[in-house]
């Protein structure tokens, strides 16, 4: 019997495949580890948020490593994708709540993004229409969606604070409910967030929304920090028992100035108990990154959360359904 050997270029193929997975295999786990390190500067703060896009890669990488019989490496890759990916687990795990009262009030909120690109505005308002909130926070607010919001949506919402901007900093708040101490000024930054305070079943909660500049570079990250340490502020200034901070804050909730964010003004992510999804771009994970949020108070129990459709943004919006003690 004449055994025909492996063609050197087969031969190559494997071996190039094989080093460069077990690179990868020793890298990967590496850079998450040094991640671990409290070091919130621009590059680690950055990496930070692909965590998820991490646990793909490690199953990716565990893949090939079957199927090239590399025993050895199985394990690694193996706990890199559970040790990364378990926020995708985490989040879903209930989080136990108090029981609101049987006639408590509700507030119904939705951060949205509208992007200041979107020329057909018609998904996104009946998108909004069927959420159906109290409150909306849009963030790329701009005269195009002022326009097309003023016939479509604002007889719903006769309490609006609105700085319509060309670009992406524009911002609006639109409520059903009065608002006091309503107004949109400049954070440290020199970006504007909508500042209100509602009243929901006697009680008074303080809401800010937000969007700060992205921290895709140095110069970038820098401002963004420096939002997220103002805003806590902002929302004792208003006095009230309870707070709202909704936006797309340009961060996934792995990053250290979005925990500290929370702990500085006594928030928490409304998403926690409900699932951890993407809100940029409009994919399933991992083609994304979880950048809009609705934090809340303590005492604010979650009773919903959710994620909108596909509505011609490259945001998803987001609604949480509050019950107010």
């Amino acid at each position: 019997m004449t055994v025909t050997p492996a063609s050197p270029q087969s031969f190559n193929i494997r071996r190039f495949l094989e080093r460069r997975v077990k690179f990868l295999l020793i890298a990967l786990p590496l850079c998450c580890l040094v991640l671990l390190l409290p070091l919130n500067t621009w590059l680690f703060e950055l990496l930070r948020h692909f965590r998820i896009w991490c646990a793909v890669l490690a199953g990716i990488l565990t893949v090939i490593t079957l199927l090239l019989r590399l025993w050895r490496w199985v394990l690694p890759g193996l706990l890199t994708a559970l040790w990364q990916g378990a926020p995708l687990v985490t989040w879903s795990a209930g989080r136990p709540e108090a029981a609101p009262a049987a006639r408590a009030a509700t507030l119904t909120v939705v951060t949205c993004n509208l992007y200041y690109k979107a020329e057909n505005p018609a998904a996104m308002v009946a998108s909004l229409l069927e959420a159906d909130p109290d409150l909306i926070l849009f963030q790329e607010f701009t005269p195009h969606w002022q326009h097309h919001f003023k016939a479509a949506l604002w007889d719903k919402y006769p309490h609006r604070i609105e700085d319509p901007l060309e670009g992406p900093f524009g911002i609006c708040l639109a409520s059903r409910l009065p608002l006091e101490q309503a107004a949109i000024l400049p954070d440290s930054t020199g970006l504007p967030v909508a500042a209100a305070v509602v009243t929901v079943g006697g009680r008074r909660i303080a809401v800010l929304g937000v969007h700060p500049m992205p921290p895709m570079r140095p110069s970038g990250h820098a401002m963004w920090q420096e939002a997220f340490t103002d805003w806590p502020g902002r929302l004792r200034d208003l006095k009230a028992e309870h707070a709202i901070l909704a936006g797309d804050l340009n961060s996934t909730p792995f990053s250290l100035t979005f925990q500290q964010l929370c702990r500085d003004a006594g928030l928490r992510d409304s998403s926690q108990g409900f699932g951890l999804h993407n809100t940029w771009f409009a994919l399933t994970p991992p083609f994304g990154l979880p950048l809009d949020h609705i934090l809340t108070s303590p005492k604010l129990t979650v009773l919903s959360h959710m994620t909108g459709p596909d509505a011609g943004s490259d945001h998803r919006w987001v609604r949480a359904k509050l019950a107010v003690p």
